[in-house]
C-alpha cells in the first residue's frame, strides 16, 4: 500500500477548491475484497480532475502521479460519486510517509475553512 503525505492531500484538495470533507478514508470499493484506500466524495468528475492535476503538480515523482491517476475508480453514492484510489492511503504523520514532505510548503489549508 502506497501512502501520500496527509499536507499534500489536503494542499491538493484546497487547491482544487473542494470542500475539505470530500476527503473520505477507509473507502472499499468494488472487487477490493476488503482492502481500503483514500477517496473523494465530488458532485462532478471534473472536480476529481482538478484534485488530479493539482496533487500532479506537486508530487516531485512522475511516475507516484501517473500511478495515482491510473488507480482512479469511481462509485456513484446516489447525487455524488466517490472517485477512489485502490492502493494509496493518505498517512497520518511523518512516520508513515513513503515519500517527501508537500512541496507546497507552508500552503496549509486554513482552520475552519470551508467552501
Amino acid at each position: 500500500m502506497m501512502k501520500i503525505d496527509r499536507m499534500l492531500v489536503e494542499d491538493a484538495i484546497y487547491e482544487a477548491e473542494l470542500d475539505e470533507d470530500s476527503l473520505y478514508e477507509g473507502y472499499s470499493g468494488r472487487a477490493m475484497y476488503g482492502a481500503k484506500c483514500f477517496g473523494l466524495i465530488v458532485d462532478r468528475p471534473g472536480e476529481a480532475a482538478k484534485f488530479l492535476v493539482k496533487i500532479a503538480n506537486a508530487l516531485a515523482d512522475d511516475d507516484l502521479a501517473d500511478e495515482l491517476a491510473d488507480a482512479w475508480r469511481s462509485d456513484s453514492m446516489g447525487l455524488s460519486t466517490i472517485v477512489y484510489f485502490p492502493g494509496f492511503e493518505v498517512a497520518n504523520d511523518e512516520k508513515e510517509q513513503d515519500r517527501a514532505p508537500s512541496p507546497l510548503g507552508n500552503n496549509l489549508i486554513p482552520q475552519g475553512y470551508h467552501r
